[in-house]
């Protein structure tokens, strides 16, 4: 098929592209999977930047920083993925952010987001006027 030219192993860092040619039949279902993977990539993005703005907004600076710099890594490595995953860009082997395999990864995008949890509970204790 026309995805093993650029991914010659579909299903590992490929995930987007496997289920793009799985469900590719028919109805359509491949790009509404898709455009569901880019859409919960999105909102996670934008949840980062709302828990750093809410950070930013308690004079917490570096936990502003830190939650925005992981909306912005997940965020690229998401398009990354998804540019190899089309064909539009080179292979990297970057996994797509809690959804392909590899170890190394899947920890550190789940030790991210355990940071990201962490500051925006803080942001919300301090918000209610107890200690964080």
């Amino acid at each position: 098929s026309g995805f093993s030219r650029w991914l010659p192993m579909l299903g590992g860092l490929a995930l987007g592209g496997l289920l793009g040619s799985m469900f590719s039949g028919g109805g359509g279902l491949g790009g509404i999977l898709l455009v569901a993977l880019l859409a919960i990539g999105a909102v996670l993005v934008f949840r980062a930047f709302a828990i750093g703005r809410q950070a930013a907004l308690q004079d917490r600076h570096f936990a502003a920083l830190s939650a925005q710099g992981i909306g912005i890594w997940l965020g690229f490595q998401t398009l990354i993925n998804m540019g190899v995953n089309t064909g539009l860009l080179p292979t990297k082997g970057l996994t797509l952010p809690l959804m392909s395999f590899g170890g190394s990864g899947l920890l550190a995008n789940s030790l991210a987001l355990a940071i990201l949890l962490r500051i925006d509970w803080e942001s919300r204790q301090l918000a209610k006027g107890l200690p964080a």
